[in-house]
């Protein structure tokens, strides 16, 4: 009988069988998307390893306590059933999550109720945030996989189904490590919404202004990098250019290996199509803005996310919200730039001497991307290669005052030297 007390070394090995198992079962198939199965065989893992700890507890005693080894055994033989459960459940999740996943990568968006969104987030329980555009976030579960929930704001797209379908068409087909992926949405007249992946340590504006000395620099000069590999992907490498439009540190969320995610891509399309719609609630907030956007000018192109993106890159410097005004963070880098005193600003920003030729690049780059005019940006391409030290950056002008054209043309003929070098 397995009940038995002295079987209890006996049914021990072979719980550590069984769990030793059920860990290469994590490692094969375990990830992300199955989060509280992960969670449950991690609090299995602790449950053996204690019952390790009070058996040699129990060894050490100079008196035999065959009560406390009974109740012990009952407690391997619990732990056991639950272990097999767990494995059958890894099985019945990764065939769901499977068939999933392959409907997402395949490029077909799902369709939910209002009913499932309810189901899926506890009646929208648990509130992550407040998104720029769109509005409320809420997490949620569906099939095993955790979902961020994007509530439109109310009257938003009423009676433009078609124009909505086409353009979370457009979005679903986007695929890349950087991206956030749409899963699927909710038209309704009562309730319409995006059901994203959800992505685990939250946005980076979390990270860069509360949690200021939880994440070294060298990590956050990484997440600028995929972060313009992302947008790179939308602005030259998507089958059709996606122009975001609210690059910002809040619209970058960071996964539990702090891999940056960018979000919020193709929201301002949508936006633009809805006339009901004020022109200024599509635009990002105004320390990001681009001087072409905050003109007003009708035409706008990808260059504005580029200026967006250098706004951002000041902030890692930084580790604090740009601010506005004649004593901007900006301006002070620009005048320690010019004056080839950079390494000041840097010290006092605390980022240590073996990380400061990456930031000077950093800082660079921020310079180059936030120029008065859109065609003395950099590409997105360019960003990702300087950041990735494929090619040198170049000289940036005085950000804060518009070029001429013929430092503009000196510009573009030291960008084509600069790549040269590079190899590109």
């Amino acid at each position: 009988m397995m009940e038995d007390p002295s079987r209890l070394e006996e049914n021990l090995n072979a719980l550590l069988s069984d769990i030793s198992n059920l860990k290469l079962l994590r490692d094969e198939r375990g990830d992300r998307r199955m989060d509280k199965w992960l969670q449950n065989v991690g609090d299995k893992e602790r449950e053996v390893d204690e019952i390790q700890d009070t058996l040699r507890e129990i060894k050490q005693s100079y008196f035999p306590n065959i009560n406390r080894r009974k109740k012990l055994n009952m407690k391997v033989i619990e732990c056991r059933k639950a272990v097999k459960v767990l494995k059958e459940r890894a099985d019945e999740i990764s065939e769901t999550i499977e068939n999933f996943m392959s409907q997402v990568a395949a490029g077909k968006s799902l369709r939910f109720t209002p009913k499932q969104l309810r189901t899926y987030t506890s009646n929208f329980t648990i509130k992550e945030g407040v998104g720029g555009f769109g509005g409320d976030v809420y997490k949620g579960e569906f099939n095993g996989v955790q979902v961020a929930v994007k509530v439109l704001k109310e009257g938003m797209m009423d009676d433009m189904e078609k124009q909505f379908m086409a353009e979370v068409s457009t979005i679903s087909k986007t695929y890349h490590r950087n991206l956030v992926k749409l899963y699927g949405f909710c038209f309704d007249p009562k309730i319409k919404a995006l059901v994203y992946e959800y992505v685990e340590k939250g946005s980076l504006d979390k990270i860069l202004f509360e949690n200021r000395h939880n994440i070294k620099w060298r990590k956050l000069y990484d997440i600028a990098l995929d972060t313009a590999r992302g947008l790179s992907y939308l602005h030259e490498h998507c089958h059709e250019r996606i122009v975001h439009r609210d690059i910002k540190a809040g619209n970058v969320l960071i996964d539990s290996n702090f891999v940056p995610k960018v979000t919020d891509f193709g929201l301002a399309k949508l936006y633009s199509m809805d006339k009901s719609q004020v022109t200024t609630k599509f635009r990002g907030m105004r320390s990001y803005d681009a001087p072409e956007v905050r003109m007003g000018m009708p035409r706008i192109n990808y260059k504005c996310d580029i200026f967006s993106f250098g706004m951002m890159l000041f902030e890692i410097l930084s580790r604090k919200e740009n601010c506005e005004g004649q004593n901007s963070f900006p301006k002070r880098v620009w005048e320690k730039f010019e004056n080839n005193q950079l390494e000041e600003i840097l010290i006092q920003c605390g980022i240590e001497e073996n990380d400061r030729d990456k930031a000077k690049t950093l800082a660079t780059v921020a310079l180059l991307c936030i120029q008065q005019k859109p065609q003395d940006r950099p590409s997105t391409m360019e960003v990702v290669n300087i950041l990735a030290d494929v090619i040198q950056p170049w000289m940036p002008h005085n950000p804060f005052i518009a070029s001429t054209s013929a430092s503009s043309s000196t510009a573009n003929i030291s960008r084509v030297g600069r790549r040269r070098q590079g190899g590109n």
